[in-house]
Protein backbone atom coordinates (compact mmCIF):
# COMPACT_ATOMS: atom_id res chain seq x y z
CA UNK A 1 0.00 0.00 0.00
CA UNK A 2 1.45 3.38 -0.93
CA UNK A 3 1.75 6.51 1.29
CA UNK A 4 0.90 8.47 -1.41
CA UNK A 5 -3.19 6.51 -1.04
CA UNK A 6 -2.78 7.08 2.68
CA UNK A 7 -2.11 10.69 1.93
CA UNK A 8 -4.63 11.51 -0.18
CA UNK A 9 -7.10 9.91 2.18
CA UNK A 10 -5.87 11.94 5.23
CA UNK A 11 -8.76 14.30 6.06
CA UNK A 12 -11.03 11.57 5.99
CA UNK A 13 -11.65 8.30 8.42
CA UNK A 14 -14.98 6.81 8.26
CA UNK A 15 -16.45 3.58 8.91
CA UNK A 16 -18.70 3.29 6.48
CA UNK A 17 -22.54 1.04 6.98
CA UNK A 18 -24.58 -0.37 4.05
CA UNK A 19 -28.05 -2.56 4.35
CA UNK A 20 -27.49 -5.16 1.24
CA UNK A 21 -30.03 -6.92 -0.48
CA UNK A 22 -28.98 -9.08 -3.54
CA UNK A 23 -26.52 -6.88 -5.26
CA UNK A 24 -28.28 -3.58 -4.30
CA UNK A 25 -26.91 -1.38 -1.41
CA UNK A 26 -28.24 1.83 0.57
CA UNK A 27 -26.28 3.72 2.89
CA UNK A 28 -27.61 3.68 6.49
CA UNK A 29 -24.79 5.99 8.12
CA UNK A 30 -21.86 7.68 8.70
CA UNK A 31 -19.38 6.93 11.19
CA UNK A 32 -16.13 8.51 12.20
CA UNK A 33 -13.07 7.04 12.86
CA UNK A 34 -13.94 4.12 15.12
CA UNK A 35 -17.03 1.78 14.45
CA UNK A 36 -19.31 2.77 17.62
CA UNK A 37 -21.32 -0.26 19.03
CA UNK A 38 -24.65 -0.02 16.78
CA UNK A 39 -22.50 -0.67 13.50
CA UNK A 40 -21.00 -3.68 15.37
CA UNK A 41 -24.65 -4.77 16.93
CA UNK A 42 -26.04 -4.23 13.06
CA UNK A 43 -23.11 -6.73 11.82
CA UNK A 44 -22.11 -9.31 14.02
CA UNK A 45 -24.52 -11.77 13.24
CA UNK A 46 -23.17 -14.72 10.92
CA UNK A 47 -20.44 -12.43 10.00
CA UNK A 48 -18.12 -13.26 6.68
CA UNK A 49 -15.09 -10.82 6.18
CA UNK A 50 -15.59 -9.68 2.08
CA UNK A 51 -13.68 -7.71 -0.35
CA UNK A 52 -14.04 -4.27 0.41
CA UNK A 53 -16.25 -2.20 -1.64
CA UNK A 54 -14.48 0.85 -1.67
CA UNK A 55 -11.05 0.71 -1.96
CA UNK A 56 -9.08 -2.00 -4.55
CA UNK A 57 -6.52 -3.57 -1.65
CA UNK A 58 -5.08 -5.34 -4.10
CA UNK A 59 -3.75 -8.88 -3.12
CA UNK A 60 -5.48 -8.24 0.27
CA UNK A 61 -8.79 -9.91 -0.48
CA UNK A 62 -10.76 -9.17 2.81
CA UNK A 63 -11.47 -5.72 4.22
CA UNK A 64 -15.20 -5.33 4.24
CA UNK A 65 -17.41 -7.48 7.01
CA UNK A 66 -21.09 -8.26 5.97
CA UNK A 67 -23.37 -9.68 8.61
CA UNK A 68 -27.40 -11.14 8.08
CA UNK A 69 -29.46 -8.24 9.28
CA UNK A 70 -31.15 -8.80 12.49
CA UNK A 71 -33.63 -5.90 12.83
CA UNK A 72 -35.57 -6.98 15.91
CA UNK A 73 -32.03 -7.74 18.60
CA UNK A 74 -30.94 -4.25 17.44
CA UNK A 75 -34.61 -2.59 18.47
CA UNK A 76 -34.41 -4.50 21.57
CA UNK A 77 -30.96 -3.22 22.37
CA UNK A 78 -32.35 0.62 21.72
CA UNK A 79 -34.77 -0.34 23.74
CA UNK A 80 -33.35 -1.22 26.45
CA UNK A 81 -30.79 1.46 26.31
CA UNK A 82 -33.57 3.89 25.80
CA UNK A 83 -35.13 3.09 29.23
CA UNK A 84 -31.82 3.50 31.57
CA UNK A 85 -31.32 6.79 29.94
CA UNK A 86 -34.39 7.58 30.60
CA UNK A 87 -33.98 5.65 34.74
CA UNK A 88 -31.17 8.11 35.05
CA UNK A 89 -32.23 10.93 33.52
CA UNK A 90 -31.29 13.57 36.03
CA UNK A 91 -27.77 12.41 36.34
CA UNK A 92 -27.48 13.65 32.16
CA UNK A 93 -26.26 16.98 31.61
CA UNK A 94 -29.00 18.70 29.50
CA UNK A 95 -27.28 19.40 26.72
CA UNK A 96 -26.21 15.43 26.71
CA UNK A 97 -30.03 14.71 26.58
CA UNK A 98 -31.05 16.92 23.53
CA UNK A 99 -28.30 14.76 21.63
CA UNK A 100 -29.37 11.23 22.59
CA UNK A 101 -33.05 12.54 21.46
CA UNK A 102 -32.70 13.13 17.23
CA UNK A 103 -30.08 10.10 17.72
CA UNK A 104 -32.74 7.74 19.21
CA UNK A 105 -35.27 9.12 16.39
CA UNK A 106 -32.60 8.57 13.61
CA UNK A 107 -31.93 5.17 14.48
CA UNK A 108 -35.45 4.17 15.04
CA UNK A 109 -36.25 5.70 11.45
CA UNK A 110 -33.28 3.84 9.89
CA UNK A 111 -34.40 0.77 11.19
CA UNK A 112 -37.80 1.34 9.84
CA UNK A 113 -36.89 2.23 6.44
CA UNK A 114 -34.27 -0.76 5.75
CA UNK A 115 -36.95 -3.22 6.88
CA UNK A 116 -39.15 -2.07 4.54
CA UNK A 117 -37.55 -2.14 2.12
CA UNK A 118 -36.48 -5.79 2.45
CA UNK A 119 -33.03 -5.58 2.72
CA UNK A 120 -31.76 -8.96 4.29
CA UNK A 121 -27.71 -8.17 5.28
CA UNK A 122 -25.70 -5.22 6.95
CA UNK A 123 -22.14 -4.76 5.24
CA UNK A 124 -19.96 -2.90 7.34
CA UNK A 125 -16.69 -1.23 5.02
CA UNK A 126 -14.69 -0.01 7.52
CA UNK A 127 -11.62 -0.04 5.00
CA UNK A 128 -10.96 4.02 4.69
CA UNK A 129 -10.29 4.62 8.62
CA UNK A 130 -7.83 1.47 8.41
CA UNK A 131 -5.84 2.94 5.72
CA UNK A 132 -5.28 5.94 8.25
CA UNK A 133 -4.24 3.54 10.69
CA UNK A 134 -1.97 1.62 8.87
CA UNK A 135 1.02 1.66 6.35
CA UNK A 136 1.88 -1.51 5.22
CA UNK A 137 -0.08 -4.78 4.30
CA UNK A 138 0.97 -6.35 7.20
CA UNK A 139 -0.25 -3.70 9.50
CA UNK A 140 -3.53 -3.12 7.52
CA UNK A 141 -4.71 -6.94 8.11
CA UNK A 142 -3.47 -6.15 11.39
CA UNK A 143 -6.29 -4.01 11.80
CA UNK A 144 -8.96 -5.99 9.76
CA UNK A 145 -8.16 -8.87 12.51
CA UNK A 146 -8.84 -6.27 15.44
CA UNK A 147 -11.94 -5.77 13.46
CA UNK A 148 -13.30 -8.98 12.85
CA UNK A 149 -12.31 -10.23 16.87
CA UNK A 150 -14.78 -6.97 18.07
CA UNK A 151 -17.28 -7.91 15.99
CA UNK A 152 -16.99 -11.78 17.15
CA UNK A 153 -16.99 -10.50 20.82
CA UNK A 154 -20.68 -8.37 20.11
CA UNK A 155 -22.24 -8.53 23.30
CA UNK A 156 -25.45 -7.02 23.54
CA UNK A 157 -25.88 -7.79 27.49
CA UNK A 158 -22.49 -6.55 28.57
CA UNK A 159 -22.75 -3.46 27.31
CA UNK A 160 -26.27 -2.90 28.39
CA UNK A 161 -24.57 -4.04 31.71
CA UNK A 162 -21.61 -1.63 31.05
CA UNK A 163 -24.13 1.54 30.49
CA UNK A 164 -26.30 1.02 33.49
CA UNK A 165 -22.78 1.27 35.88
CA UNK A 166 -21.94 4.68 33.91
CA UNK A 167 -25.54 6.03 34.16
CA UNK A 168 -25.48 5.13 38.28
CA UNK A 169 -22.48 6.64 38.48
CA UNK A 170 -22.00 10.50 37.77
CA UNK A 171 -19.82 10.01 34.31
CA UNK A 172 -22.75 12.39 32.10
CA UNK A 173 -22.17 14.80 34.71
CA UNK A 174 -18.90 15.21 33.20
CA UNK A 175 -19.08 16.55 29.92
CA UNK A 176 -16.04 15.69 28.13
CA UNK A 177 -16.62 11.41 29.67
CA UNK A 178 -20.62 11.80 28.14
CA UNK A 179 -19.22 12.74 24.86
CA UNK A 180 -16.71 9.57 24.98
CA UNK A 181 -19.67 7.46 26.24
CA UNK A 182 -22.43 8.11 23.70
CA UNK A 183 -19.71 7.95 20.97
CA UNK A 184 -18.68 4.64 21.65
CA UNK A 185 -23.01 3.65 21.83
CA UNK A 186 -23.03 5.57 18.22
CA UNK A 187 -25.36 7.95 20.08
CA UNK A 188 -23.91 11.40 19.35
CA UNK A 189 -25.52 12.13 15.63
CA UNK A 190 -23.14 10.48 13.66
CA UNK A 191 -25.78 7.73 12.73
CA UNK A 192 -27.50 9.60 10.30
CA UNK A 193 -29.73 8.28 7.40
CA UNK A 194 -28.25 10.48 5.09
CA UNK A 195 -26.27 8.49 2.65
CA UNK A 196 -22.53 9.39 2.30
CA UNK A 197 -21.83 7.16 -0.97
CA UNK A 198 -24.93 5.69 -3.15
CA UNK A 199 -23.99 2.84 -4.50
CA UNK A 200 -27.26 2.20 -6.03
Amino acid sequence: MSGGVVSMLSMANRTYLYAQKDNEFTGIGEFRYDAPFLALLFTHVDTVAIPSILFDLGDIKVGAFRGRLETTQVTDFLTKLRALFDAHRSKILPKIWEAIEPSFADITETIDRITAGGYTHVLMDPVERVLLIAGSDEEILDEIDLIESALDDCDPDRWLKRAETTLRSDALLDEEQAWWFLRELGLTGFFSPILYFNLQ
